[in-house]
């Protein structure tokens, strides 16, 4: 799961899940100590910024032609396979808390904190 957080709280802030927890944010404070932000049943709300699809024609045809001059068919196959289909969405999230952030997250990320704001 990709999660950078882009404004709002803190950036050291990494995107966790246990059975016990549920789905929350997660940061060291010190050694061996943690402070963690609980995202189950505590999203006000949740709305989808932007979405950037990473993977632009431009790109996946530049890969594939230096691809191609350098390694022949194989290499432009291997060009094309490496820029890949990711993609990046921007939401922005209030919590219960009154905590807001910003990030960046991917789809199977949307998919979970979208879940999440129903709760």
């Amino acid at each position: 799961m990709k999660f950078e957080v882009i404004a709002g709280i803190d950036k050291q802030f990494k995107l966790k899940s246990n059975k016990k927890d549920g789905v929350f944010l997660e940061r060291s404070t010190g050694f061996l100590q943690t402070q963690k932000v609980m995202l189950t049943e505590n999203i006000a709300s949740f709305e989808q910024l932007t979405e950037e699809n990473k993977s632009s024609i431009l790109k996946k045809a530049g890969w594939g032609t230096i691809g191609g001059l350098v390694f022949g068919p194989v290499g432009i196959a291997a060009g094309l396979w490496l820029t890949g289909k990711s993609k990046e969405i921007s939401v922005a999230c209030e919590l219960k808390t009154g905590e807001k952030f910003v990030a960046n997250i991917d789809n199977e990320t949307y998919k979970t904190l979208l879940a999440l704001s129903y709760c």
